[in-house]
């Protein structure tokens, strides 16, 4: 018997079936397949890889092909091997997909099919009318009689104008499924229909389907079928059963499955939706999800939609998932939302560039949205591509965590509100090529990583994002624009960001980093612009910003990184070799643990340490490079040892006032010619070495605290205490009695408070003497030049420490240059004038004369006696005074005609020492009366000697 595919009336042989002939694999006649069969031979290994059995069968060689042969009425010495393996394999899908050797209904009259199978222009010519085709159909749904099992429900590959089921009930006592496969039906309607049996509408092709407000009761599948509808829609739709979708081909204008519910799960894996937008809509969301529920979870793994054509585009094509709530897990793993570029183009890249068919002036951005979803199950989208926009704001993440490694989203990301409550969230390897917002999102607990991302937009936002999982990576990142991570917080067991490169700014203001039991990694940061650090807070075991590169491309004035009220502790920070291609700031931060390190580290402009707080056992700032005009430390704190051996300062001022240190290591380099101030001015350091590097610099302790420290000159040439300079500096356990500084304070004339051959030094000949106290009688004190007041407390304070130490020849001569200065400070008194007016302007008169005999007694006690410290000074007043009596005695003729020149020294040196010695004075009374005032002033000189002797000696 033959038959026509075409479904008209076929050659019988002169005989006549009452058996439809339409589910026979084998044509005898015609020698070769069916229709039937090869169609399913070309399902043949979608449907056998999904059968274990028939595939186990198979891998043994139990499969009995003669019986088939035989069924199929084949002569399998005639059939060629190709033929007869198509014909076994569309054996295997038959049985695979569970259809019938034979078609279970009787062929219409002098028809070798029966009515479900005639083609919809044969069923009119026939009279037959599609309202007695969907009457057929529903009686044999319930007809349990045929063969009793319900065989009659088998209408695969049946052909239907229309089928029609709105607001009916379709069930059976039978357990044998609606079998529609591979049906081809013009209008399927299932709308408010109840469906109480298995539909299986796999491989079949639907021209127009509407199911909206349906209830599905058990499995309803469309896999492999082919949807070309104007519009399709499940909108209010109830699947209590699996709902599955895998590999079917939707063409249309609309996809609706909104506000349904899918409670055992819902597959559209490797499904196909083209959507032919109307050029009448503006702007159109050709499919929705919005509001249904997935219960059971949704796979939509290698699923694809994408356009027809150009001439559909418009400006808009949006996927919407708005309000979804996913009970099981959700994967989109490869799944595809129109061509993306890095998949080797396609008709959506030429549009989205301007290069396609359609209007030029058509810009079209795909949006897939999951506003508010709920995936309680978990969230998959590995390798997925979406040639726009993913908007998930405010979706919830929970179960098995989220996962959308190595995705393409060729559009913004947005995740704005999210919360990820999973075990668990990844985003490794993911593409944005517009900006990525996930601000005020949440991740509970597992790891969360980016690594390797790549954001091509001009932004990422991660502003005010809840990190409290175990694990958070951006190691290997990349972001073309600005990443907001502002006031981000994570508390968990290691942060990475080893390797991320941001090419505009890096702003971390306000984030808080607490790994206290694990590290927290930033090494090889690169950041084009600025980075921004403002109050942000980091705790681990180690912090390392190793390496990191910022801010090369902008000018070396503008501050690239910010870190100002930062706090840093951990176990080590370490900036290390990092770059930094401007100034830095790290005002009021805070640096606690054992180590902090800037080894290495260099900065094109200013250093900027104002009130930093270094609470940590070492701080290591060798090798660190600042090429600005400014490094300063001023008002920091070095709890522990501080090294700065071999930094290079290119700066004319280092700031180090009120610094407080403890174990400073100082040995700074200068690049530059000229002289470097390191400005320690009222600064703490209790212990530490300074080195004198190969260049000029100067450190001056103005109001400083120094403690035990230690000061060489390195690999400097000259004077030690050429570098040093001491004003109002406290020495808190110094020690002037090391060989080195003893030497040179002995080279110096014991001089601290400025460099060597500076004009302000003590004067050692008298010629300068004589020259300064002109300037003074003439022009008054110099106002621009050193306070001797100042000096006269710098020197004390020396005096005090050396005493401390137990120095007593450092104690000498510091108490000399002390009332020397203090000296000077009366002469400056005395003098003082108002050159604005231009005379002389003086104190009180009696003020005047006290100021006159404080420096008259001070210059003479210094002269007589050298302050009581210098013997020397006291003999040589005794040889002064006997000769200048000498004289006084040979005017008055005190002595006999006759005496000569030492006749008169003699008794005047015998009227010097009268009160020890004794003499009997004879002569006028003027004669008397200078002798007693030599023996007077004898004594007095004697006892000056012994009492400066033993000063000395003690000493």
């Amino acid at each position: 018997m033959s038959r026509t595919t075409d479904g008209a009336s076929g050659d019988a042989g002169g005989e006549s079936t009452s058996g439809c002939r339409y589910l026979a694999l084998y044509d005898a006649e015609a020698g070769a397949l069916t229709e039937w069969a090869e169609t399913l031979a070309a399902d043949f290994e979608t449907l056998v890889a999904e059968s274990d059995v028939i595939k186990r069968r198979l891998d043994l060689g139990t499969y009995d092909a003669a019986s088939l042969f035989e069924r199929e009425g084949a002569d399998r010495e005639a059939v060629s091997d190709r033929t007869a393996n198509r014909l076994i394999k569309a054996d295997e899908a038959r049985q695979a997909a569970g259809l019938p050797e034979t078609c279970p209904h009787e062929s219409h009259e002098d028809e070798p099919y029966c009515e479900f199978h005639l083609a919809p222009e044969r069923c009119a010519e026939l009279g037959i009318e599609p309202a007695e085709i969907r009457r057929a159909l529903l009686e044999r749904i319930g007809d349990e009689t045929e063969d009793g099992a319900g065989r009659g429900k088998c209408f695969a590959g049946g052909r239907f104008r229309e089928l029609s089921f709105s607001y009916r009930t379709l069930e059976s006592t039978s357990n044998r499924p609606i079998q529609l496969q591979y049906a081809h039906i013009e209008d399927l309607s299932l709308d408010d229909a109840v469906i109480d049996e298995r539909l299986l509408l796999d491989g079949g092709t639907i021209e127009s389907c509407s199911a909206e407000d349906a209830r599905f009761r058990r499995t309803v599948s469309f896999d492999r079928a082919t949807l070309d509808c104007d519009s399709l829609s499940f909108d209010g739709s109830v699947f209590e059963e699996q709902a599955s979708f895998r590999a079917a081909t939707v063409t249309a204008t609309r996809l609706r499955f909104q506000d349904c519910s899918f409670e055992r799960g819902c597959s559209f894996e490797d499904a196909e939706f083209e959507l032919a937008l109307g050029n009448t809509d503006p702007d159109v969301d050709p499919v929705r999800f919005n509001g249904t529920e997935f219960d059971g979870g949704v796979t939509c793994s290698d699923a694809t939609f994408s356009l027809r054509n150009a001439s559909d585009m418009r400006r808009q094509a949006a996927v919407k998932f708005r309000g979804c709530r996913f009970g099981g897990q959700a994967s989109f793993d490869d799944c595809e939302f129109g061509t993306v570029s890095n998949d080797g183009g396609g008709s959506l890249e030429a549009l989205l560039s301007g290069d396609g068919d359609g209007d030029s002036g058509d810009d079209v951005t795909w949006k897939v949205q999951f506003k508010d979803a709920e995936f309680q199950g978990g969230f998959r989208a590995i390798d997925a591509g979406i040639a726009g926009d993913l908007r998930m704001r405010g979706a919830e993440f929970r179960g098995d965590g989220s996962d959308f490694d190595e995705t393409t989203i060729e559009g913004d990301f947005v995740l704005t509100n999210a919360e990820f409550r999973g075990d668990g969230s990844s985003f490794d390897g993911l593409t944005v090529t517009g900006a990525f917002y996930l601000n005020s999102a949440e991740f509970s607990q597992g790891a969360v990583t980016f690594a390797g991302i790549q954001v091509d937009g001009r932004r990422m936002d991660c502003e005010e994002v809840s990190f409290g999982g175990n694990k958070l990576s951006f190691a290997g990142a990349t972001i073309d624009g600005e990443a907001a991570f502002k006031r981000l917080s994570f508390a968990g067991g290691e942060a990475s960001f080893g390797g991320l490169t941001v090419r505009g700014a890096l702003d971390l203001e306000g984030s808080v980093f607490d790994v206290s039991g694990g590290d927290i990694d930033f090494a090889d940061l690169t950041v084009e612009d600025e980075l921004n650090l403002r109050q942000a807070t980091f705790t681990g075991n180690g912090i390392d910003f190793s390496r990191a590169t910022v801010g090369e491309t902008l000018p070396s004035a503008t501050t690239v990184a910010d870190c100002t009220g930062s706090v840093w502790r951990g176990g080590e920070v370490d900036f290390g070799g990092s770059e930094f291609g401007g100034s830095t700031d790290w005002e009021l931060t805070t640096f606690g643990g054992d180590q902090v390190s800037f080894a290495g580290m260099t900065v094109d402009g200013d250093a900027t340490f104002h009130h930093a707080e270094f609470e940590t056992t070492e701080a290591d700032l060798s090798e660190l490079t600042v090429a600005g005009e400014t490094f300063d430390m001023s008002h920091a704190r070095l709890g522990g040892k501080t090294v700065f051996n071999g930094a290079e300062l290119w700066t004319e001022a280092v700031d180090l006032r009120r610094l407080r240190a403890e174990g400073v290591v100082v040995e700074f380099r200068k690049v530059e010619s000229g002289e470097t101030l390191v400005d320690l001015s009222n600064a703490t350091v209790t212990d530490g070495v300074f080195e004198i590097g190969p260049q000029d610099t100067v450190y001056g302790f103005e109001g400083a605290t120094i403690g035990d420290i230690e000061i060489a000159l390195g690999e400097g040439e000259g004077a030690l205490l050429e570098h040093f300079v001491f004003k109002n500096t406290d020495f808190d356990g110094f020690d002037f009695s090391r060989d080195n500084i003893k030497q040179e304070l002995n080279n110096t004339g014991w001089q601290i408070h400025t460099t060597h051959g500076d004009e302000t030094a003590s004067p050692r000949r008298l010629r300068d003497l004589v020259r300064r106290y002109y300037r003074l009688v003439t022009e008054g004190p110099d106002e621009d030049g050193i306070d001797p007041n100042e000096l006269e407390t710098t020197y004390m304070r020396a005096k005090l420490g050396a005493d401390q130490q137990g120095d007593p020849d450092a104690v000498s001569q510091f108490f000399q240059k002390e009332l020397r200065f203090r000296r000077r400070a009366h002469g400056h008194r005395f003098w003082d004038r108002d050159r604005g007016k231009g005379r002389t302007t003086y104190e009180s008169f009696r003020s005047q004369v006290r100021i006159g005999w404080d420096w008259l007694a001070n210059t003479t006690l210094g002269l007589t006696v050298g302050y009581g410290e210098r013997p020397g000074n006291v003999v040589a007043t005794s040889l002064l005074i006997v000769l200048a009596f000498a004289f006084v005695y040979r005017a008055i003729d005190a002595l006999p005609p006759g005496s000569n020149s030492f006749d008169y020294v003699t008794y005047s040196f015998q009227g010097f020492i009268q009160l020890v010695v004794g003499i009997q004075t004879t002569g006028s009374i003027l004669v008397r009366f200078f002798t007693a005032v030599e023996g007077f002033l004898g004594a007095f000189v004697i006892a000056l000697f012994v009492i400066t002797l033993t000063r000395s000696i003690d000493r």
